[in-house]
């Protein structure tokens, strides 16, 4: 049995596709199996994962139709053999010692989850993510997720992590399929409710996140995206609150404080994917519904932190005033034009 699955979900990636799967199998840790889910790639992206597999029996290939990268992923959890997960996206590569580095903490205890940093890369400029070095319980992780003292692109994404698999499939947790946008967001939110014992953070970069590639997210945010995020908001939101009820974390400022910066953030995002969107005034009204019903979280104190339209945007959410919402936009990109016009003379 393998210590390690790597679960790749792929789709159309050729252009990038063998230096991620070069990058694993010159690995300098060599205990792990690599499944490699084409999620109905028409381009020579099978070519690839095959010739993969047959020089390399760790590489497995298994082809299914699209159905989206939750539904990929899901398929490699139904894999995995090995006692520790990894996902890694088509588009990136990992250094020699990536595996290495994450699974040398195991050596001492097994965790379960070792999180590393990563490096974001765009237009061949690095910018590194990295937590502090430090072990927590599981209440300490969560209590670390909610002040929203991780950097939210580490937390939200599946990879730079490993995932002990018991907590995944001991938990009956899985990507939500009828989710195709946040879907990784949803998912480690989800697993902060499921009894997590303790974690691992690493400030080691040897993730390498290639920017402006994914092939498998890039899509326009129709009215059925748009509405998956507003319901993405609402469950990650519910669940945030009840972790502070389950562990009386009411009056702790920092947690309160960690809490509306998520509720800001979830006002700003969906006002602007429903503002910019091409919908509808009906369409719009229907989305705005859609979780202004659910959203019931004070936005005070992080309310402070905003100002000029982004503060007025969280106030108009609050009050669940979509027309005010759509005035501000509007206003703002009369003034967005008139700066336009004025630069151009």
């Amino acid at each position: 049995m393998p210590e390690v699955s790597i679960i790749i979900p792929i789709f159309n990636s050729e252009k990038h596709l063998k230096k991620c799967l070069g990058s694993i199998a010159s690995q300098t840790f060599t205990d792990f199996e690599v499944l490699m889910i084409d999620d109905g790639s028409d381009d020579g992206t099978a070519d690839i994962c095959k010739n993969f597999a047959e020089s390399d029996a760790r590489f497995k290939y298994f082809y299914k139709q699209n159905g989206g990268v939750s539904s990929a992923r899901n398929l490699g959890l139904k894999k995995t053999e090995g006692e520790y997960i990894a996902f890694i996206d088509s588009d990136d590569y990992i250094d020699s010692d990536y595996l290495y580095s994450l699974t040398k903490p195991l050596e001492e205890c097994k965790y379960d989850i070792v999180q590393s940093g990563m490096k974001l890369i765009k237009n061949g400029t690095e910018t590194k993510l990295a937590p502090e070095n430090s072990t927590l319980s599981g209440q300490e992780y969560i209590a670390v997720i909610l002040k929203r003292r991780l950097q939210i692109f580490l937390f939200q994404s599946p990879v730079a992590k490993l995932y002990r698999r018991d907590i995944i499939s001991g938990n009956e947790l899985c990507f939500d399929e009828t989710v195709s946008i946040s879907e990784d967001c949803l998912f480690n939110t989800e697993l902060l409710n499921h009894n997590i014992k303790n974690v691992c953070f690493t400030d080691y970069c040897g993730y390498n996140y290639l920017q402006d590639n994914s092939t498998l997210t890039k899509r326009k945010a129709d009215f059925s995206k748009v509405k998956q995020s507003s319901q993405v908001g609402i469950k990650t939101a519910s669940i945030r609150n009840s972790l502070i009820e389950k562990y009386s974390l009411q009056s702790d400022p920092d947690i309160l404080k960690g809490f509306s910066q998520a509720i800001c953030i979830i006002y700003l995002s969906n006002a602007h994917l429903i503002e910019t969107g091409e919908f509808t005034e009906e369409e719009k009204e229907q989305l705005y519904n859609i979780y202004f019903s659910k959203m019931d979280y004070p936005v005070l104190p992080s309310l402070n932190e905003y100002d000029g339209t982004d503060k007025k945007i969280i106030e108009a959410s609050s009050e669940k005033n979509s027309d005010k919402i759509a005035k501000i936009y509007n206003l703002r990109q009369r003034k967005q034009k008139i700066k336009s016009l004025l630069h151009l003379r």
